[in-house]
Order: structure tokens, then sequence, then C-alpha cells
């Protein structure tokens, strides 16, 4: 096999590995991007609590015997002419918190109120209490990831064959 071709190779490989992980890294964003398609439902909450955590599990860091909180939501809504359950407060929020803010968002549902769900048009069984907001972060991370760094490295990829063939 030829250098230029192996150069070639190596760039493309490159470039194929690099979009594979910005597509990875930026699964957050994309997801916050297709969450806006999911269809507002009236629900109803059937629950509502204040569960208090320890260690790993509360924070997501090892800290022995420190404790934290969760809360934990069920709501009930129609779709499709079935009735689903939900215990979902966001995509990426598990709803780990202090307990002060857990507390405030829970006097807001109490159990029998009605709230708004999001529910996925393809899958009903999928729902959300809280919408995900896109930000200008997440449109330049996907600018970046999938496109500006995978160009960026083909661009290098063909100037570098180009040089080595001047030389």
């Amino acid at each position: 096999m030829g250098h230029r071709r192996f150069v070639l190779l190596i760039g493309a490989g490159l470039t194929l590995f690099f979009g594979l992980c910005g597509a990875m890294l930026c699964g957050a964003s994309i997801e916050k991007l297709l969450q806006r398609r999911w269809e507002p439902t009236p629900c109803v909450i059937a629950s509502t609590s204040l569960v208090s955590v320890s260690g790993r599990l509360a924070t997501g860091k090892d800290q022995g015997s420190r404790a934290g909180y969760r809360l934990d939501v069920a709501y009930r809504y129609e779709r499709e002419g079935r009735n689903w359950t939900g215990d979902r407060w966001s995509l990426f929020d598990a709803g780990f918190g202090g307990k002060e803010e857990l507390q405030e968002k829970a006097k807001v549902m109490p159990a029998g109120s009605r709230a708004t769900c999001f529910v996925h048009p393809d899958d009903p069984s999928r729902s959300v209490l809280h919408r995900e907001r896109v930000t200008e972060l997440d449109y330049f991370l996907l600018a970046l990831c999938l496109g500006v760094l995978p160009g960026g490295l083909l661009v290098w990829t063909v100037l570098s064959l180009r040089r080595r063939k001047r030389e």
C-alpha cells in the first residue's frame, strides 16, 4: 500500500473515530433536540415523595455516609386510548438534589393535582414531567462535534496528502 493511501486511510479513520466520539459526547444535546417533538399531554400526579438516600447513589460521588434526597414522582396519563403511568422527572435529572429544592418541587405537585407531561410520539410508554431546555451550548456542541472536528480532520488529511505529494 502506498504512503498516500495509508495517510488517507488513517485520516479517514480518525475522522470517523472522532465523529463517532463527538456524536456520543453530544448525545445529551441530540436527545434534548429530539425531545422537543415530545407531545404535551395532560396528566394527574399519582404520588410525590421525598426519599432520603445516602452515599454514592445520592450524589454520584462516593462521599461515605453523606445523605442526599431524591424526588419520587408518579403520574398517570392517557395516550391512544390507553392509560399509562410514568415516573421520570426528566431525561437527564434523576430527581436528586437538596432537601429544600426538592420539597419546593414536591409542593407544586401534590397527589391528585393536574400537570402536563411530555410523551414520546412513537413510544407512549416514554414520558417525562419536565422537558429539557435546549440552549445555545447544545447547538454549539452539535456543530463542534458533528461538523467542525470531523471536517477539520478531513481537511488536515487532504492537506497532509498534498504536502507529501509535493515533497
